[in-house]
């Protein structure tokens, strides 16, 4: 019998002991048994380390590397370097995959003679599960089409951890380690970038839980400014040879942008200085053909903003206490 090919699973870990097991355990048990599992532990202050410890004990799949705290992207590309497959998957520590995910992405590269395998996801709270497409129809799309894909809706979105790479697509590049949002999109539309072709199936084979609790996900943090050069960086690459997919990529520039304002007016900081540098990316990006990719709402937020930073901390303050 030929052994099929290996897939190197990445999986970045920092403080995550709550749902670690549960992700851990989703991998130790997929259908597709030629697997290593490298387990990046960012700097854990928890039990994530004893955990990892436990499973690179009990599995010589395993592999557990431990590096002082210093940021997802890192994480990740120390796993890329440790990797030894022919092909590269992504996990993160609080999500987890259903038991054929790579199976189920190894046969969709392999019929498809693709260079990247992309599979549906579902969004996964304390209290449901949504399903972003469950189609089971298979397109095989050339760069710009994977990218209109990828940024026209949320059915497969640049996240890494519902794709499947041949590694000699990845050899020459890594995730840039001074951009900390939307990184991951910038580093798939990159490697898109260099591909004959994109294999897709919006079946969902994974699960992105998402905390409704956390504080995070309302909490302004200064790295969120990167996000900014990360679509600098994609639009780059769209004007190059993607014109089509332009106005999609500035209505994401766009929805990026008045979320970091929208942060910044909720917890008072959305001053002077950081409403100009706003202002100013906005305009860089707007055009006629960007706007008609926005939805309603976000185009009267977008002009409520580019009019009046104080208009705007108004807006926004009565939209909180609509909302309750």
């Amino acid at each position: 019998m030929i052994e099929l090919p290996k897939i190197s699973v990445i999986v970045p870990i920092y403080n995550c002991e709550q749902f670690l097991r549960k992700c851990l355990d989703s991998l130790s048990n997929q259908t597709y048994k030629n697997i290593e599992v490298i387990m990046v532990d960012d700097g854990s202050t928890d039990n994530s380390g004893n955990i990892c410890k436990e499973f690179s004990d009990n599995d010589k799949r395993f592999i557990y590397i431990r590096q002082e705290n210093s940021g997802v992207s890192i994480a990740r590309n120390k796993g890329i370097d440790y990797a030894t497959g022919e092909f590269l998957g992504f996990c993160d520590s609080d999500d987890w995959a259903e038991r054929d995910e790579f199976e189920f992405l190894y046969e969709l590269i392999s019929e498809g003679k693709s260079d990247i395998a992309v599979c549906g996801y579902c969004v996964d709270t304390n209290s449901e599960s949504k399903l972003r497409g469950n189609s089971n129809e298979r397109i095989i799309a050339n760069p710009e089409q994977a990218i209109e894909l990828t940024l026209k809706d949320n059915t497969y979105g640049g996240y890494l951890w519902n794709k499947l790479f041949k590694k000699k697509i990845i050899a020459n590049f890594r995730l840039h380690e001074d951009i900390h949002m939307y990184e991951d999109l910038l580093f798939v539309c990159e490697l898109f970038d260099k591909c004959e072709s994109i294999a897709f199936n919006n079946k969902p084979k994974y699960h992105y839980y998402r905390n409704a609790n956390s504080a995070i996900l309302g909490k302004f943090r200064e790295k969120e400014w990167s996000g900014q050069i990360a679509y600098d960086k994609i639009i780059a690459i769209v004007c190059k040879k993607y014109n089509k997919v332009l106005p999609y990529v500035q209505a994401e520039a766009i929805i990026a942008n008045l979320s970091i304002a929208n942060k910044l007016a909720a917890v008072g900081l959305l001053n002077k200085e950081n409403y100009l540098s706003i202002k100013n990316k906005l305009k860089e990006v707007i055009n006629r053909q960007s706007k008609k990719e926005l939805s309603k709402r976000t185009r009267y937020s977008l002009r409520v903003l580019l009019s009046s930073r104080l208009l705007f901390i108004l807006y926004r303050k009565i939209l909180t206490k609509i909302r309750g």
